[in-house]
């Protein structure tokens, strides 16, 4: 989708706030706001131009109410997670930061 098809299917009381270029050394966060939550992050490479045509790639959030049908967010631990999805295969990499992966064979999307 789209960030402009993404933009038009957005409840109502639903916008999209400034992008946030601190997020993380290379992306740039587009937070998604209710009210006065901020419900999750649209996540794109620094530098991307925010245009309308720009395909969404990556989604964060860290807001304790966003949960996966079977109730896996923000503070649930591995060991929960991998009660719901599987013995995750764990991994790191070292030219992004020694960011940890958690990649777990039950979950129904291949990109989370």
């Amino acid at each position: 989708m789209t960030l402009a098809e993404f933009r038009a299917a957005l409840p109502g009381g639903t916008t999209i706030g400034q992008p946030d270029q601190r997020f993380m050394v290379d992306l740039t966060a587009v937070p998604v706001i209710t009210g006065a939550d901020t419900l999750y992050y649209l996540l794109f490479s620094q530098g991307d131009e925010l245009a309308d045509t720009l395909q969404l790639q990556l989604v964060a959030t860290l807001h304790p109410e966003v949960r996966t049908a079977e109730g896996v967010g923000p503070g649930t631990s591995i060991g929960e997670a991998a009660g719901q999805y599987g013995t995750p295969i764990l991994s790191y990499n070292t030219n992004d930061e020694s960011r940890e992966y958690a990649k777990f064979p039950r979950y129904p999307a291949r990109n989370v």
